[in-house]
């Protein structure tokens, strides 16, 4: 939990500095496909010339929703446009994911935590309304409790993502 607090500071500070001309901030919506999931949240931008930060909290759809466990996932991304016309824009992405689910609720130690750091390319179009694809591929680790070990058991393994988002810009 502290790494978490410790990362939304550090990352989160830049939306708070003043604003410069160059400063573009965006609000908007997304829909995140993993193979294990389907998330759906919101997300906010900050964009500065040819860089893009962005972070986005959201959900599981099919586990929050169908299964009533909610599974949050917190994520930062770094864009760079290498192209960034009025209407169209294009780059790399780097993503960094946290999410956790609890499965038990009879254990405290019941949770599943996912740390996901992804590479990939993202397209979008649009000035001031702008949609978006993203994809990439990179490493995750999984931490489970094992009662018969009595520890949290890491795994690793690779994983994917593609990204619909909307944004707006403020």
């Amino acid at each position: 939990m502290k790494s978490l607090i410790i990362f939304v500071f550090l990352f989160g500070a830049g939306f708070c500095l003043n604003a410069q001309d160059s400063l573009v901030y965006r609000l908007g919506a997304q829909v995140i496909y993993h193979p294990y999931e389907l998330f759906t949240g919101f997300q906010a931008e900050r964009e500065n010339g040819p860089h893009q930060h962005q972070v986005g909290l959201s959900v599981g759809a099919s586990t929050t929703f169908f299964q009533q466990r909610f599974y949050p996932q917190f994520h930062y991304q770094y864009a760079y446009h290498l192209v960034k016309k009025r209407w169209l824009q294009t780059g790399p992405v780097a993503r960094l994911s946290l999410s956790t689910l609890r499965f038990n609720k009879q254990s405290s130690h019941g949770r599943s935590f996912q740390e996901e750091v992804f590479l990939g390319a993202y397209v979008g179009t649009g000035n001031r309304s702008r949609f978006r694809l993203s994809a990439g591929i990179g490493p995750a680790v999984e931490q489970n409790w094992s009662a018969s070990r009595e520890k949290f058991v890491h795994s690793v393994s690779w994983n994917t993502f593609a990204e619909i988002s909307w944004s707006y810009a403020l």
